[in-house]
């Protein structure tokens, strides 16, 4: 018996995530069916999975069985992956519940099942269509059974296979942690400001995933992890510590609490007006709209969403729009802190606007110099960004572009942004 499978998805990492398969035998078998995916896991991964089970479930165990599928996950878990995922007791493994009922009714079976991909394009294209019909359905049906016969079920971990890291993953995933109250606060306003920008709300993985891009250097990844979490100290942090309670208050906002939101969007002392302007004036010339930023678009700022008039992602303008927000905010904080330890807090000695945007215009055409060094495949190998990926950023925004060379990337060492005063010297 042949059967082939097939899943689709929606809005992956969003609130308003949907996923759907479809079970598939030949023309017309009234064994044919199309379902939304249950649970709270609505990922394509999770679909082919909940897919697969409820084939087995069709199938009498003592037929011999083909399955084809479209992409190579499951198979790749059951043959390739199985053997270490079972010596480390699949911890961390994403939707190792129904990964392991699926080893363990598999065992159980009394004949051959066959795993293949789906070479035919046009069964491929038919049972893709199905799936995608599906994510109209209503959530109808029961969520998978996840019993297994424990028999044929493996549980715990191989001793002879355990490392301190993977033992210390496994206590954690035991643990129930409760999340900070200020690290929910945050990811609450990250999640409105997020939707405000781009329609849809994301989940608190996805936020935290975002933190985590490519895009961000180490330092700015560290800063916006450390913000999320309310981990760095100002604001309330002074507020039950004797004696220090002063230290929480801004100086050069009227007894104002300092908190991070405040630094980063209202302080007369951090330079974050003339910051915030600098940007809005390079942004201007990507011809996109612009939402003066909040504490939460800050925060979520690795997950804009624009689109062009064809409703086509531009990819390079979300990765532009999270590099001038990210640089922005380390800048403000930078300066702060600079403000309030190197110059003791002195209102005779706050940085200047014209200060605060020479330091900007620096900072971010440092960034584009840095981005298109690293565009040098044979010096960076695997780790080298792809060419085409860093025009598409920063193509819009470049001062005297119409003029510069096809290999601008390579050899445009005075490329700069499109706003400023022109550099003397040579590299004017």
């Amino acid at each position: 018996m042949i059967i082939h499978l097939g899943a689709a998805q929606e809005d992956k990492g969003y609130e308003s995530a949907k996923s759907a398969y479809t079970i598939w035998f030949d023309e017309n078998d009234p064994r044919n069916s199309t379902q939304r995916t249950q649970g709270a896991s609505q990922t394509k991964e999770m679909a082919e999975c909940q897919a697969f089970l409820h084939a087995l479930t069709l199938t009498p165990s003592e037929i011999k069985l083909v399955i084809k599928l479209p992409s190579s996950y499951i198979k790749g878990v059951l043959t390739k992956s199985l053997q270490r995922l079972e010596d480390q007791g699949w911890i961390a493994t994403p939707n190792r519940e129904i990964l392991q009922t699926i080893v363990a009714t598999l065992r159980a079976r009394n004949s051959h099942t066959k795993i293949e991909r789906i070479q035919d394009k046009e069964i491929t294209a038919k049972i893709t269509e199905l799936a995608q019909a599906g994510l109209t359905l209503e959530n109808e049906h029961e969520e998978p059974n996840l019993t297994a016969p424990e028999t044929f079920q493996q549980t715990g971990m191989r001793l002879s296979e355990a490392t301190q890291s993977m033992l210390h993953r496994g206590i954690l995933e035991t643990r129930k942690q409760a999340q900070r109250t200020m690290t929910s606060y945050n990811l609450g306003i990250t999640r409105a400001c997020v939707e405000e920008l781009t329609g849809k709300s994301p989940t608190d993985e996805k936020i935290w995933e975002s933190l985590k891009s490519k895009d961000f250097p180490c330092r700015i990844r560290a800063f916006m992890w450390k913000t999320m979490h309310g981990a760095y100290k100002c604001g309330k942090y002074w507020a039950n510590i004797p004696t220090c309670e002063h230290r929480g208050i801004c100086h050069a906002c009227e007894g104002t609490e300092e908190s991070m939101e405040h630094i980063l969007t209202e302080c007369k002392a951090s330079g974050q007006e003339e910051v915030w302007k600098t940007a809005e004036e390079l942004w201007a010339l990507r011809g996109l709209p612009w939402i003066q930023p909040h504490f939460g678009t800050i925060l979520g700022c690795g997950l804009a969403d624009f689109h062009s008039e064809q409703n086509n992602k531009l990819r390079g303008a979300n990765r532009l729009y999270a590099i001038l927000i990210s640089e922005s905010a380390h800048q403000i904080w930078r300066t702060r802190c600079k403000w309030r330890i190197t110059n003791e807090a002195s209102l005779d000695r706050l940085p200047t606007p014209q200060e605060v945007r020479d330091t900007w215009i620096k900072n971010m055409n440092r960034r584009l110099q840095l981005e298109r060094l690293m565009t040098d495949s044979v010096r960076y190998g695997n780790r080298a960004l792809k060419a085409t990926l860093v025009e598409k950023t920063w193509w819009g925004v470049l001062r005297n572009q119409e003029s510069l060379q096809d290999d601008w990337l390579q050899k445009g060492t005075g490329v700069l942004v499109g706003i400023g005063e022109r550099p003397p010297g040579r590299n004017r």
